[in-house]
């Protein structure tokens, strides 16, 4: 729908109701701050590593974890390197701590100690064993006779 506006010119008609619809919008919310909010996030480096963890394991500082991602990859030939995070909140606080780990592994010792300490520690829920597909190898024959039409 097109208005005639002065000297001849149209104007669209959603213009002009969306402009004024939009200019009581603005009046009735007032200050601009409804329109954007800004979060402001500090990150800082814990420099006393083994304050915070003696804190953490005397529950000084209660933390519990809200996300946790961990990666194993090799590091050389004998050797895995485990790289892992976790997210950690406080109740007491609105910190959040992200913990970053990096362990190796000696690929021939390393496993019998860490299976060692999860039993020690009755970590250990369930053992199962699956036995593995063993490769099967299959011979085909197949005969082609070449004769003359």
């Amino acid at each position: 729908m097109k208005l005639l506006g002065s000297g001849g010119k149209c104007v669209d008609a959603g213009v002009v109701i969306g402009c004024v619809l939009f200019g009581v919008l603005l009046s009735q919310l007032g200050p601009c701050s409804a329109f954007l909010t800004v979060k402001h996030v500090v990150t800082e480096r814990i420099s006393n590593q083994t304050e915070f963890v003696n804190n953490v394991l005397s529950d000084e500082l209660p933390l519990r974890i809200v996300e946790l991602s961990h990666y194993v990859y090799d590091w050389d030939h004998d050797t895995l390197k485990v790289k892992g995070k976790w997210v950690l909140s406080s109740p007491h606080d609105d910190y959040l701590y992200f913990v970053e780990y990096t362990e190796k592994i000696d690929k021939q010792t390393g496993f019998k100690e860490i299976l060692n300490d999860l039993y020690s520690k009755k970590l250990i829920t369930d053992i199962r064993r699956v036995e593995r597909v063993k490769p099967q190898a299959f011979h085909f024959e197949k005969t082609i006779f070449f004769g003359k039409k």
